[in-house]
């Protein structure tokens, strides 16, 4: 199983918890934090999320 898929369906169970606007935050920051590999600004953090 792909390891982002799995990150998928784990962060999906949070979901009650946030408003679905919030929810895509929260989402953002554990992606982001993730593929940034050092330590980064919330900005940084972020744009390691965009796909291009």
């Amino acid at each position: 199983m792909d390891p982002l898929s799995r990150l998928d369906a784990m962060l999906s169970e949070f979901s009650p918890l946030f408003k679905h606007n919030n929810f895509n935050h929260f989402e953002t920051l554990v992606k982001g934090m993730i593929n940034t590999p050092y330590r980064g600004t919330l900005t940084q953090i972020y744009l390691s999320t965009e796909q291009s």
